[in-house]
């Protein structure tokens, strides 16, 4: 799914009754016929201008990773503000397959 067609559906979603969304942060989809994974975090941003209901979380994101935690902070912090009282944050560890992209050990 494009970053669009995401924020479409997140405004359509809305507009269903829906009053909750999650949202993936990974760098790789989990199959190829997911198709892309966008950066979540223009994405939520993208959501948070075109919605004013519904609420918004990462579904999860790994900070340890392909991100310093000091940048997902101030990702975080945007996003709470951008989306006003809309946004969680949903943390975890990460997977090899979707969160190791620098080569690292």
């Amino acid at each position: 799914m494009t970053p669009k067609e995401m924020v479409r559906n997140a405004r359509r979603a809305e507009e269903a009754g829906f009053t909750t969304a999650w949202i993936s942060d990974h760098y790789h989809p989990w199959i190829d016929a997911q198709g892309q994974s966008p950066f979540v975090w223009s994405v939520i941003g993208g959501i948070a201008s075109v919605t004013e209901g519904i609420r918004l979380g990462t579904g999860v994101t790994c900070p340890t990773i392909r991100i310093h935690p000091a940048i997902i902070a101030q990702a975080t912090a945007t996003s709470a503000a951008m989306l006003e009282g809309r946004f969680w944050f949903g943390i975890g560890s990460g997977e090899n397959l979707n969160e190791h992209i620098l080569g690292d050990h």
